[in-house]
């Protein structure tokens, strides 16, 4: 998921003005954005944030793994960014 959030990222900075939605918050009991979700679920996530770092990413594929985290820490803004982008979307999200 660091790859989709990485590009959620790019082309909300790149599409301000748009349409696009950007970075959905989507659970098994709806989309905490849209105040569909089951408000536990959006208070365990935010107890989550405050240790999230993307670096720690996982993927099934040890290849995947390093051309996403290279391709995040050649983004304008790298890994800082990045975190910073999911927080405020969660913090927006609640």
């Amino acid at each position: 998921c660091l790859f989709e959030v990485a590009t959620t990222y790019e082309r909300t900075e790149r599409e301000k003005d748009s349409d696009f939605a950007g970075l959905l918050l989507c659970t098994p009991s709806g989309v905490l954005n849209k105040g569909t979700a089951d408000m536990d679920i959006g208070i365990q996530i935010a107890q989550q944030l405050i240790r999230i770092d993307l670096r720690n990413a996982q993927a099934s594929n040890e290849e995947d793994k390093r051309q996403i985290l290279d391709m995040v820490s050649r983004m304008d803004g790298g890994f800082t960014s990045i975190n910073e982008f999911v927080r405020s979307g969660v913090r927006n999200a609640l």
